[in-house]
C-alpha cells in the first residue's frame, strides 16, 4: 500500500511490557537541578495525579528524548473529515494539508521511560485569519511558535501502559498501546515499525501502519530558518531553541464529565537544538493503514537527540461545533 523504496531490516527487540510499580516522587524530582532559564524551572513539577494506582508527578516533564519529526503533507479531505471540532486543516503550496509524525525515545520523564509515535495534524481555528499557504516545513515551526497555528493531536501508539492512561485521563491524548513495535537510535539513523491496534477509532483492525530506516544527513538548514523567522530571531536560536505551542486534542478522551463536546487545549514548551535532512523519494520508509489512506508524504526530517519539554495541564476546552466533521 503506498509503498515507498524500502530495505527490510532484521525485526527489533520487543518492549518491556512489565507494569510501571513506581515514578519518580516530588522529592526526587526537586533534588534535579536546572538553569533558572529552563522550562523545568518556569514550570516545575508541584503536584501530582493518581495515574494506574501511582502518585504521578504535574505538569509532565521530559527532561531527555531522541525524537525525529517527520514533516510531510497529505490528502486534505481526509484530514479534514477527522477534525472533530472548529478546526480546518493548514495547507502547503499545492494545496495538502500539513501533517508531521513524531517518533520518540522518552529516556527520562516524570512517568518513566517510554517510546511513542504520534500524528499530528497541522491546523487553524475556523475563527483565526487564514495564514495563507505554507512553503516549507520550517514556516510551519514558526506559525506554531507565534500562535498562528497548532498541532492537533490524532492519535498515538506508546510501548507502555502508565504514559497511555496518564495522557488520555489528564491530557485528552487518544493513546494505544502498540506491544509489538520498535525503535532503535544510533546517533543519526533511526530504525522503527509501527502497527495499527485494536479497538482504535476509525479503523478495523490492527495492521501495518509505518516502516523505516532513515539516514539523517543533519544539516543546520540556516537559509530557510531565516526564510521562515528572519534573521534576528534565526541568531537567537545558534545556541539552541525553546518555545511554547498551543495542542489540540480530540473530544471524548480526556476523563472529564463534558469530554465529548470539548476539545481540550494545553500548551506544549520545548527547548530543542534540532538538525534538518531533506526527505527523498528513495528513503526507506514503508506506510500502511491510516498513512497509506491518506496518502502521506514525507518532505523534512528534523532530529534532536536531546528534546526537552513540559506538557502544562489544558487551560482551555474549546467547544465541538455541530457542524464539526466526523468519519
Amino acid at each position: 500500500r503506498n509503498r515507498r523504496k524500502c530495505s527490510l531490516f532484521s525485526p527489533l527487540p520487543l518492549p518491556n511490557m512489565s507494569a510501571a510499580k513506581s515514578c519518580p516522587t516530588l522529592a526526587e524530582l526537586n533534588k534535579l537541578k536546572h538553569a533558572p532559564s529552563s522550562i523545568f524551572a518556569e514550570h516545575p513539577a508541584i503536584g501530582t495525579a493518581t495515574v494506574e494506582g501511582l502518585a504521578c508527578a504535574v505538569p509532565y516533564h521530559n527532561y531527555d528524548s531522541d525524537a525525529l519529526i517527520i514533516w510531510g503533507a497529505a490528502d486534505p479531505s481526509w484530514v479534514q473529515a477527522r477534525l472533530r471540532g472548529p478546526w480546518r486543516p493548514l495547507l502547503d503550496k499545492d494545496g495538502r494539508a500539513l501533517v508531521s509524525l513524531w517518533v520518540v525515545d522518552y529516556k527520562d520523564t516524570v512517568i518513566n521511560p517510554y517510546k511513542e509515535l504520534i500524528i499530528a495534524f497541522s491546523v487553524v481555528h475556523t475563527s483565526k485569519p487564514d495564514p495563507g499557504r505554507v512553503t516549507s516545513p520550517h514556516q510551519q515551526l514558526q506559525l506554531f511558535d507565534d500562535k498562528q497555528a497548532s498541532p492537533y493531536i490524532y492519535k498515538l501508539w506508546l510501548d507502555q501502559q502508565l504514559p497511555i492512561t496518564y495522557g488520555r485521563d489528564l491530557l485528552g491524548c487518544d493513546k494505544y498501546l502498540d506491544e509489538k513495535m520498535g525503535l532503535q537510535f544510533d546517533g543519526p539513523n533511526a530504525t522503527f515499525e509501527f502497527r495499527h491496534v485494536e479497538g482504535e477509532l476509525h479503523v478495523a483492525g490492527a495492521g501495518p501502519l509505518l516502516k523505516g530506516s532513515l539516514k539523517l544527513r543533519e544539516g543546520t538548514h540556516l537559509r530557510q530558518l531565516i526564510g521562515a523567522y528572519g534573521l534576528t530571531r534565526t541568531l537567537g536560536m545558534a545556541l539552541g531553541a525553546s518555545g511554547k505551542w498551543h495542542v489540540v486534542n480530540p473530544p471524548g478522551v480526556m476523563a472529564r464529565p463534558d469530554t465529548a463536546s470539548v476539545n481540550p487545549v494545553w500548551t506544549f514548551a520545548y527547548e530543542t537544538t534540532p538538525k534538518f535532512t531533506s526527505a527523498r523519494e528513495s528513503d526507506d520508509l514503508v506506510y500502511g493503514g491510516e498513512l497509506a489512506d491518506m496518502g502521506f508524504k514525507a518532505s523534512l526530517y528534523q532530529h534532536d537527540a536531546h528534546l526537552k519539554g513540559v506538557l502544562l495541564p489544558p487551560w482551555s476546552f474549546t467547544p465541538v461545533e455541530r457542524t464539526s466533521s466526523r468519519a
